[in-house]
């Protein structure tokens, strides 16, 4: 058995001691069971104390270390309303810069509160947006007055959700504050780098984003934060659609700066470097100097830190000419950073990084070795391949837990595309150099435009390839970590007599995998209401899996973002590459917005509707619904099946009563699964309420209610409820909305029909199963 060696115990045992800390703050226990009982039985096969030792010591360090970041740290301030203006002021933290509403985005440290005309310190950090009235600049190390209000940022609402309280706390920040207003009362110390390295980019920035003489950028805007997002990880004013298609391609972490930026731009230095005729030493004492600063560059990226500091640790190892291995130096850089900053262990593009890197020095060479059996290759063609196989594999158990899309053409997209953006970085420094004389460098900013053309095509291309990327359903945390403990066994020569066994245990986990994503056995009746705030979004899983979203929200006042931001996500997170069919109630703005969003986004069969009159429709929709196929779209009308289950009756009990487009002009749906059933009814008020009651049929069901119109005062007549008898009655409702909703008197009406009532205000996301005798449920907030 190969001995471990005792910088990776340590460094493991640290990471472990770190995750036993985050106990106390939402980490699963089941999963940090897993990877204790599995480093127990590694130990356990070398009998060795030394090595115990050293695992119980550096665990308790890690522990320890945890505990006393996470005692410093500050609260949030919860006490202050949030609706109250008041007065702060502190020190700009991190690097500033301007978001898609124009403001400026920064944090501030050391900050103080005006309470009763004195100021009151605080500790923490507050994430801050500041309207950019003026043309001001707030370097690192600023001292600034602001006023405005606080927001708090609230922890997950769906299933699924990121724990945004969580990671706030992770990252000692106790609240959001808008400013309207902003004056700076000191600059940054002249000897302050952060403050200089800000500027440095900021004029990189500008400079690609500058006019000519003629008033016309140099750059058109795509180029320009392209090239800003390849070499320093700068993606805020990238189009949504080129982000989309990168995904989809599988190059999005190309766009985010990364350790292989890191990589580039070693390989760039050493081309520079070994021409100056330097000592070894000498280059290499410059290596270290030129790699702090491109991380201080890039603001500290987790990943590029990453990077660095182990390209740090093999640099200074040949200085002092010692022999390293890839292990010792993951080991390394493990046990310098996690005791500066410990929540790195649960920072995404770190993990993503360290998995990266981890899967390139395992996995590279037995894949290099196999692909040379079957393929017959240049060696040249064969090493990139087997390394970006190797990368595929070390991040794709993470990825799928992050982002639950696994992209089929990624290894074959970072093939092509990885080589050509090596030359970004070099580029947009001849950019920034040529700007004095622009005038005679004029056929730089046509390459750039050329570079970045091919570029965008390039990822539009693999982007558009059939079944390029896949959505999958999102894996616990323990099957992530059973995964990686799987690869590791896979990987190494720890246990070499269980060989075969080993292949054996791969190949099943491959065929469990795949069962899990095909599903052949029925699902449960599953009745997902998705919390959009103020609208209504419900997502219906039928027992053979076919699917129905039911609106998806949006906004009764203006525009929304709803279905990109909650609704899509949480349908990918279900592992959702297309639905069977859309349904809209009503035509409103709080329904159809969202809906229509996941539609341009996700491919669908059916767009089911009870819309009688097509002219008198809110421009949006009616923009939509012009650019939908003819064949898609389904005018219900009362009576109306829609059949999708043989084992489930979907019946349109009521359409277009009114025809005059209002709330009692929506669907009434009644789904029945054997002794179940359930009751959509839009936004239905007491009129409509009342032409429905001839048509309800009595049967012997346990039912299931989608409030409708939010429990607002109008609807739910005693008449209905005697009627439809739920013994569950869900509410999709906004916290502290406008509209009072739900009203006190409907839920007194629940009440007294003994219906259990739930809410996405006090619940969050709701999950309602059927078996077909009786429903359950459970809620994403206790």
């Amino acid at each position: 058995m190969k001995r471990i060696k005792k910088p990776i115990v340590a460094a493991a045992a640290m990471a472990l001691g770190i995750a036993l800390g985050e106990q106390r703050y939402g980490f699963s226990y089941l999963p940090f069971l897993i990877v204790l009982s599995f480093l127990l039985i590694i130990l356990a096969l070398y009998r060795d104390r030394k090595t115990v030792a050293i695992f119980l010591v550096f665990m308790i360090l890690g522990y320890s270390i945890y505990s006393l970041h996470e005692f410093k740290k500050a609260k949030r301030l919860d006490s202050i309303p949030t609706d109250q203006t008041i007065e702060i002021q502190g020190r700009v933290s991190g690097f500033p810069f301007k978001d898609n509403q124009n403001r400026w985005r920064f944090q501030l440290e050391e900050f103080s509160i005006l309470k009763e005309n004195s100021w009151h310190s605080q500790g923490g950090k507050v994430d801050v947006y500041l309207e950019n009235k003026e043309d001001q600049l707030y370097p690192p190390g600023t001292f600034i007055w602001l006023k405005g209000s606080l927001g708090l940022q609230g922890g997950r609402v769906n299933f699924g959700d990121p724990n945004w309280d969580l990671i706030q706390k992770r990252k000692n920040i106790v609240a959001r504050f808008f400013a309207q207003e902003g004056k700076t009362l000191g600059g940054p110390t002249l000897t302050d780098p952060l403050a200089s390295i800000w500027k440095l980019r900021r004029n990189l920035y500008m400079a690609l984003y500058s006019k000519g003489q003629d008033g016309n950028p140099k750059l058109q805007e795509e180029t320009a934060s392209l090239l800003m997002s390849l070499s320093f990880g700068v993606a805020d004013d990238l189009a949504e659609d080129l982000i989309e298609n990168f995904q989809k391609a599988g190059l999005l972490h190309l766009l985010a700066v990364s350790g292989g930026n890191v990589a580039f731009f070693i390989v760039g230095l050493g081309l520079f470097l070994n021409r100056l005729l330097l000592s070894r030493k000498s280059e290499y004492f410059l290596y270290l100097a030129l790699i702090m600063f491109f991380m201080l560059l890039t603001e500290l990226e987790p990943s590029v830190v990453r990077a660095g500091i182990m390209a740090i640790i093999v640099f200074s190892a040949k200085i002092i000419l010692r022999r390293t291995h890839w292990s010792t130096i993951l080991a390394l850089m493990l046990l310098i950073l996690l005791p500066l900053w410990p929540n790195l262990l649960f920072e995404t593009g770190f993990l993503l990084s360290l998995c990266a890197v981890w899967g390139l020095f395992v996995f590279t060479r037995p894949i290099s070795t196999a692909l040379k059996k079957r393929l017959k290759l240049a060696d040249f063609l064969i090493f990139p391949m087997a390394a970006t196989l190797a990368a595929q594999i070390g991040v794709l158990p993470l990825s799928l837990y992050y982002f639950q899309e696994v992209s089929l053409i990624a290894p074959l997209s970072n093939l092509v595309f990885t080589p050509l953006i090596i030359p970004a970085m070099p580029l947009l420094l001849l950019l920034w150099l040529s700007i004095p004389f622009s005038s005679l460098f004029f056929w730089l900013y046509g390459l750039a435009e050329a570079y970045a053309w091919l570029l965008i095509k390039t990822g539009s291309l693999f982007a558009s390839l059939p079944m390029s990327s896949l959505y999958l359903p999102k894996p616990s945390l323990s099957v992530v970590y059973l995964a990686y403990i799987f690869l590791f066994f896979l990987s190494s020569g720890i246990l070499p007599k269980y060989k075969s066994l080993v292949k054996k245990t791969a190949l099943s986990f491959l065929l469990i995998l795949a069962l899990l994503c095909w599903h052949p056995w029925p699902y449960k009746l599953e009745v997902h209401m998705i919390d959009v705030g103020q609208g209504d979004c419900i997502f219906l899983r039928l027992p053979n899996g076919k699917t129905i979203l039911v609106d998806g929200g949006g906004s009764g006042t203006g525009s929304s973002e709803i279905g990109k931001k909650t609704v899509l996500p949480y349908l990918k997170r279900l592992g959702l590459n297309s639905l069977d069919v859309l349904l809209l109630s009503h035509g409103h703005s709080d329904h159809f917005q969202g809906l229509i969003q996941v539609g341009d986004k996700l491919p669908y069969k059916k767009f089911l509707h009870g819309l009688a009159d097509l002219t008198n429709l809110p421009a949006e929709l009616t923009d939509w619904l012009s650019q939908q196929p003819e064949s898609q779209k389904i005018l219900l009308f009362e009576g109306d099946q829609i059949v999708l289950d043989k084992d489930v009756s979907i019946e349109v009990v009521q359409s277009q009563v009114f025809k005059d487009g209002g709330n009692d002009d929506s669907l009434v749906i009644h789904l029945v699964y054997q002794g179940t059933d359930l009751w959509l009814a839009g936004d239905l008020e007491r009129e409509g309420e009342f032409a429905l009651l001839p048509k309800i049929r009595a049967i012997e069901a346990q039912t299931l209610f989608k409030v409708s119109h939010h429990g607002g005062a109008s609807s739910c007549s005693p008449e209905f409820l005697g009627k439809i008898t739920p013994e569950i009655s869900i509410i999709s409702v906004a916290v502290n909305n406008r509209y009072n909703h739900p009203a006190d008197s409907t839920l007194e009406i629940l009440k007294r029909h003994n219906s259990i009532v739930l809410t996405t205000a006090a619940q969050g996301g709701i999950i309602c199963q059927s078996n077909g005798r009786y429903w359950t449920w459970r809620t994403c907030l206790p």
